[in-house]
This record gives structure tokens, C-alpha cells and sequence, in this order.
């Protein structure tokens, strides 16, 4: 606890410093090659990403980006008419899942000869991160963090239960005891022994790691149909759903599962790494973060990425293209300053940094980056996620069968692939 504590007070220091530095304004210097940059960032994380911008603007006399933050509601119906019509920014963040919807349209710039022709070091980024930023064989994307689903864990309550070990969660790794593991929390504690956002995106992504732990696919390997109403599916969801249902998670909204969990009255969360930050300042809250239970085979969890991209413009300025790949480079390379909003970094220098290794809680789940189960490249992908996460806690509040729910979203999809 002495450590995390330390760690803590350094990482309150540094949050402070960063709230000074992002109501600042870095000048422009007037040779500057000057880069227009879009974010979707909000809360917390906006203001990291303007300290780091801030910081690279004062560390590179001429290069200047200037960072405009978007809404987050409308920022991609906004960002594709700017596209289309040739007026968008330099450089900006879009989601993994969302390239191909981009890439699709043909406005984004193919990144493959830039990397080369400017090194950008593209085997110290993430294998499946990498990967996921493709769209029909051409890097489209560079990945700046991966935000995964994973574990939370509330120590006090696993050490009154039995579960810690030299300050480690004895966390098991077959289904049957898992769910034994999470009656006998709650029979020795009292406390509910697992918190969860059932009734919305954290049911289908719960529901979709263990799905992708037990070799289940989403669709087809040509992206022509979907693939979860099969036995792969109907197991996995069967499964889950029961032990939602035996232990009280089955009908809990987000910010119900948030704060029970920050409260102290549950045992485990499993929500995406960006709630890392706001737990850590929750006084009084020992806890611990680690990857997805790994309960079906596989380590697998769901993931998805912040990607810098470069949009196609109406001509092509090679200066601004290798001062954009010098910025996107610096960023990611100094990715443990990012890491600081929860996210795991892209590159793997930085995982192994002294910086990132001391900073708090982040090390421990770090590892769930090689274990990443992206949604499949489809342009569709955004309304097809829509449909599976409306459809999935029909299951949990027993309103449908897991293999009625899942030929609904089957039939749903098709429709969108054909």
C-alpha cells in the first residue's frame, strides 16, 4: 500500500501540472510547419492529450499542431463531411472500429510509403494493434493506446473472502469455479461479488470476450454473415447469463456497476481501462486492476483503439506529411504520459519504460494488449456493435433465450451484409 500510495501522490503532482499546463497556450513560431490536429478526447482525457501537445509544441520549434477538440456525440458524421468535402484537419483520432467506414469512402491516406520513407518504427507497436489499423491490406491507421475491457478488484473484500495471496487476487481459471469463487464472496462478505453493466455495453462486451476466449468469430471470414448463433455462442452466453443471474449483476446500468464498486460494496467491476483514473481517486478505495478473466481457453477481451490518421487532402504537402509522422511518432513514443487516462500504450518501448513500469495499476493489466479480440474490419461494424449490445441484455433479464437473442442479431446483421 506505502508503494501505491507514493505512486499515487506522484500521479496527483503530475495530474495538477497537467490541468497548469493545459489552460496554457503554446506560441506559434512563425516558421513552423503548422499541422491542424481533431480530437474526440473529453474530461480527463482532453486534458492529458492537450498537455502532450502542449509539450510537443514547446519541444519542436518547427512543427506546430493546433489541437481542436470535438464533441464526442456528433464527431464523426462531422469529421466525414469535412473529409468528403476536403476540408478536414491534417491529422485526428478515429476509433479501430471505425476505419473501414472511413477508409471505405477513400478519405483517409494510405500510411505505408510515409512510415517507410519517414521511420516510423512499425515493429514496436502492439502485433494485433498494428493489424487492426488495416483496411484491404493498407495501414490506414496508427494505433495511440488500446482501451480493453478488464478486471477490477476490490482487495479488502477478496482478503476478508480468502482470495488474496501475498498481496496477489486469486482469481480462477475454469467457469465452474469462477462462479463457486463468486458465491462464496458474497456468502463470506455479504458484499455483491461482481459488478457489471448488463443492460448495455458492458453485457456484449463481457458476453464477446468469453465468446472470443472459446474461438467464436463474429462473422464470417468474407464478412458476408454472422457467426455467433452457433454452439460457440449459445454456451458462452448461456453460461454468462447464469452467473449474472446467481449473483445479482444481471440488471445493473453503468454508473449503478461504477458505483457500487467505488463505494466498496463489490467485489469486482469489469468495465474498460478508462475508469482507472477515476477510481484511483476515490479515497479510501483499495483496489487493483488486472487483464479479463481467462475462462474459455483464450486471454482474449474486448478492445478497441485510439488511431491517428492522416486524411487525404486535395494536394499532398510532403512537408506536412513528415511533420505529421514526426508528431504521431513523438506521441506514441511518449505514450506512458498518455497511459495517465488508464489506456495502454501502443508501442512496446514504452510498456517496457521505467516510466510506464512506475506509474500505478496501469503494469498490471498492461499485458492484455497481445490478447486483444478487435471487431472484425466491416463497414458496417458500427451498426452491427449497435445491435449486438441492444440485443444481449434481453438474455440477462431473461426476456429471450440466448439462442432466440442470438438469431435476432443474426438475421438483424444479415440483413446490413448482404
Amino acid at each position: 500500500m506505502k508503494t501505491e500510495e507514493k505512486a499515487m501522490k506522484k500521479l496527483l503532482i503530475v495530474g495538477l501540472l497537467i490541468c497548469c499546463i493545459s489552460a496554457m497556450t503554446i506560441p506559434q513560431a512563425s516558421a513552423a510547419t503548422k499541422l491542424t490536429y481533431w480530437t474526440l478526447f473529453s474530461g480527463g482525457d482532453a486534458d492529458f492529450m492537450t498537455a502532450m501537445v502542449n509539450e510537443f509544441n514547446k519541444t519542436h520549434s518547427d512543427i506546430y499542431v493546433d489541437e481542436a477538440q470535438n464533441a464526442w456525440g456528433d464527431y464523426y458524421s462531422h469529421l466525414l463531411t469535412a473529409l468528403v468535402g476536403k476540408k478536414g484537419p491534417d491529422v485526428c483520432i478515429i476509433h479501430t472500429s471505425n476505419l473501414p467506414a472511413f477508409a471505405s469512402k477513400n478519405v483517409l491516406m494510405p500510411l505505408d510509403s510515409a512510415i517507410t520513407k519517414y521511420k516510423l518504427p512499425a515493429k514496436d507497436f502492439g502485433v494485433k494493434l498494428w493489424a487492426g489499423s488495416k483496411y484491404d491490406g493498407k495501414q490506414v491507421g496508427i494505433p495511440l493506446d488500446v482501451h480493453p475491457f478488464i478486471l477490477y478488484y476490490n482487495k479488502d473484500i477478496l482478503a476478508q473472502a480468502g482470495y488474496m495471496k501475498d498481496g496477489k487476487p486469486q482469481i480462477p481459471t475454469t467457469q465452474d469455479e469462477f462462479l463457486n469463487f463468486l458465491k462464496n464472496i458474497k456468502a463470506k462478505t455479504g458484499k455483491l461479488p461482481l459488478a457489471l453493466e448488463s443492460n448495455g455495453f458492458g453485457g456484449y462486451r463481457s458476453w464477446y470476450a468469453f465468446f472470443a476466449q472459446a474461438g467464436g468469430k463474429l462473422m464470417s471470414a468474407n464478412g458476408q454473415k454472422m457467426t455467433i448463433n452457433n454452439q460457440t455462442g449459445i454456451k458462452t452466453l448461456t453460461w454468462w447469463s447464469n452467473v449474472l443471474k446467481e449473483t445479482g449483476a444481471n440488471k445493473l446500468t453503468y454508473d449503478e456497476s461504477v458505483s457500487l464498486f467505488s463505494q466498496g460494496q463489490a467485489a469486482l467491476l469489469m468495465n474498460g481501462v478508462w475508469a482507472t483514473g477515476s477510481f484511483e481517486k476515490q479515497k479510501g478505495l483499495n483496489f487493483g486492476a488486472m487483464p479479463f478473466p481467462s475462462l474459455f481457453g483464450g486471454k482474449e477481451s474486448w478492445g478497441n483503439s485510439h488511431n491517428f490518421v492522416i486524411p487525404k487532402p486535395a494536394k499532398v504537402d510532403q512537408d506536412k506529411i513528415k511533420a505529421t509522422i514526426t508528431f504521431i511518432d513523438w506521441m506514441t513514443a511518449n505514450g506512458e504520459k498518455w497511459a495517465l487516462a488508464g489506456h495502454i500504450p501502443s508501442r512496446y518501448s514504452v510498456l517496457q519504460s521505467e516510466k510506464f513500469k512506475n506509474l500505478p495499476y496501469r503494469p498490471e493489466y498492461a499485458a492484455q494488449m497481445d490478447n486483444i479480440a478487435y471487431l472484425p474490419s466491416n463497414i458496417h461494424m458500427l451498426e452491427i456493435e449497435q445491435i449486438v449490445a441492444d440485443a444481449i441484455p434481453a438474455v440477462y433479464s431473461e426476456a429471450k433465450s440466448p439462442a432466440q437473442a442470438l438469431a435476432d442479431v443474426e438475421q438483424k446483421c444479415n440483413k446490413l451484409l448482404k
